[in-house]
């Protein structure tokens, strides 16, 4: 099951980009884990959805990571493993 229920707003990436591969915590509150296998490319044409305000992401000691632009969590991946990217898209540029 994907962490992000609602899909609402996505997009497919137009060039490689760097990300950090994240694990799901189970938890009263859903969070995101940076693992250590991080950073790698991924594909253009990637399919990524908009990381919810309500799911956390932490480094591996448990500190709470605030993106640049936005956090976007692969779409086509499966519990516990997913892709984070932290990019801001523009309207009409995405």
């Amino acid at each position: 099951m994907h962490p992000v229920k609602d899909l609402g707003r996505s997009i497919r990436t137009d060039q490689p980009l760097a990300a950090v591969i994240v694990h799901t915590l189970n938890g009263v509150q859903p969070r995101l884990q940076v693992t250590d296998s991080s950073p790698v490319m991924v594909k253009a044409d990637t399919y990524f959805v908009l990381l919810p305000d309500t799911i956390t992401v932490i480094d591996a000691l448990g500190n709470s990571l605030t993106p640049s632009g936005q956090f976007w969590l692969s779409g086509e991946t499966i519990d516990p493993h997913h892709v984070l990217i932290d990019k801001e898209f523009l309207p009409g540029k995405e």
